[in-house]
């Protein structure tokens, strides 16, 4: 899927790490959005909740243009 053509957008991005070294096992997004609040407040709630301990939830923005 081709998303760049959305400019700025912001993702909300999980991120799992092993709990015995610490190391990045997996990162992918999981929603995409064009409101920076929106993606903050998404990322904010799903680290709300102890699903899965090891897993963290993130914004990255992308084509963010610069004033």
């Amino acid at each position: 899927m081709i998303i760049d053509h959305i400019k700025p957008h912001y993702e909300v991005r999980a991120v799992d790490t092993d709990p015995d070294t610490g190391d990045v096992c997996k990162d992918w997004p999981i929603a995409l959005t064009t409101e920076k609040q929106a993606a903050h407040m998404i990322a904010a709630s799903l680290n709300q909740t102890d699903e899965e301990p090891n897993r963290v939830y993130y914004t990255k923005a992308r084509n963010e243009q610069k004033v």
